[in-house]
């Protein structure tokens, strides 16, 4: 029951980690049928069966999105991939060669699976990306911890020890998926934090190994628990950051949205009561009769999927949100029955070498791609000041007002209210 809970889990927020569960189980099931077969197609039966509610909750996701959806997710898991489009030439080509005296019609209907994103998806998935980490250290470890679940693999192959098969096989699995992309798309490789989950699970056994064999020392018992304390205590002293690559003032962008989000009288409130803030600026500009919209730039140039501002919106907010494309501009004129928030955040451009990750040892051309993508989307804020500037002074109130050295908010207001 628990499995069925977690994996229906997986298939409502991580997909790609439930196939990444798939594909252990699948080999798995062909070691077992090769060396444990006791019992091998029941348990077959019975895990088929357990993965069967998170499938049909996949699949009817997948057919609720909608063709539009599907064709746009497919285009963003491979985004900055390369190396597939070389691999679909090569299989396009040799099909072609081998549909020559095919009929017309069925050339043209695999002319057209080969020219379909699924099918580069396909081929993206499979394709080796790269060998190793970039980086010697690293590398030597990827190559140590995958001998170490190869070893894990043969003692359980060896004594008929399914548990020690299964952390085999997932932690090589990983190891090869993180050092070489394999199984993995170019713009979702996330199977580095599998591959932590099973180091993390291979170090307790080792752990305890090691343990059973110290426990008599009384110092080393010690020793343990003061290692332990100290890893515990440096964790807390350096916690995980945030690099703000989606916006110069991500931060202060965030807890604007979030305020003005809300009622102005409840705005107006707290900036009365509390210490001064920058959103505080922006407190009794609006009226409570008009409806708000938010006009910002794209952050992430996937047609609003993981937008800052309408993610972080109160979800009883009124508010509606206008994100402008950096190619496109304002579209639609501004209309004179709402009012309008206009924040422009500050360009920064970040550099490849300002990314300390091991992601950006791994796939650097890819790092350098994602940045010169976010570097692109500040264009949208040179479209938007020039549709502000050309504003009826007659018609629009407009009011500037510097929440910081990143970011600057003007109010724009039809005059007739």
């Amino acid at each position: 029951m628990l499995f069925v809970i977690a994996s229906l889990g997986l298939a409502a927020s991580v997909p790609m980690m439930l196939l990444h569960i798939f594909i252990i189980f699948i080999v798995e099931r062909l070691v077992a049928l090769v060396k444990i077969r006791q019992y091998w197609l029941r348990q077959t039966v019975f895990l088929i069966l357990l993965c069967l509610p998170a499938v049909l909750l996949t699949t009817f996701h997948f057919w609720q999105a909608g063709s539009g959806q599907r064709f746009n997710t497919a285009r963003v898991l491979m985004q900055y991939g390369g190396e597939e489009k070389v691999t679909a030439e090569k299989i396009a080509h040799k099909v072609q060669e081998a549909t020559q005296k095919t009929p017309a019609a069925r050339s043209r209907r695999v002319d057209a699976i080969i020219a379909s994103p699924y099918f580069h998806l396909l081929v993206d998935f499979f394709t080796i990306k790269r060998f190793g980490f970039a980086n010697l250290y690293i590398d030597l470890m990827g190559w140590s911890l995958l001998v170490l679940y190869l070893s894990c693999f043969g003692y359980g192959f060896y004594h008929q020890q399914g548990g020690m098969v299964l952390l085999g096989i997932w932690g090589a699995l990983t190891t090869v998926q993180a050092s070489t992309g394999f199984l993995q798309f170019s713009s979702y490789q996330r199977e580095g934090w599998s591959l932590l989950v099973a180091t993390c699970c291979l170090s307790g056994l080792l752990a305890g190994i090691v343990y059973r064999r110290i426990r008599q020392y009384r110092v080393m018992q010690v020793a343990v628990l003061l290692s332990m304390v100290a890893l515990a205590w440096w964790t807390f002293r350096h916690p995980p950051g945030h690099s703000a690559l989606q916006s110069s003032a991500e931060s202060l962008l965030i807890e604007t949205v979030r305020s003005v989000g809300e009622n102005q009288a409840v705005l107006q409130q707290e900036c009365s009561r509390k210490e001064s803030r920058p959103v505080c600026e922006l407190s009794g500009l609006f009226s409570e009769e008009l409806p708000l919209t938010i006009v910002t730039r794209h952050f992430v140039g996937w047609h609003n999927q993981g937008e800052i501002v309408a993610n972080v919106l109160p979800l009883d907010s009124s508010v509606s949100v206008l994100t402008v494309d950096s190619t496109q501009g304002i579209a639609a004129p501004f209309s004179p029955d709402r009012q309008y928030l206009i924040l422009l955040d500050q360009e920064k451009k970040v550099q490849p070498h300002e990314i300390v990750s091991a992601f950006a040892m791994v796939a650097p051309s890819q790092v350098e791609a994602v940045l010169r993508q976010q570097n692109k989307l500040y264009l949208a804020n040179e479209r938007i000041l020039s549709y502000l500037l050309q504003l009826p002074k007659n018609e629009w109130l407009v009011q500037k007002k510097v929440l910081s050295k990143n970011l600057t908010a003007y109010a724009v207001i039809p005059h007739q209210q």
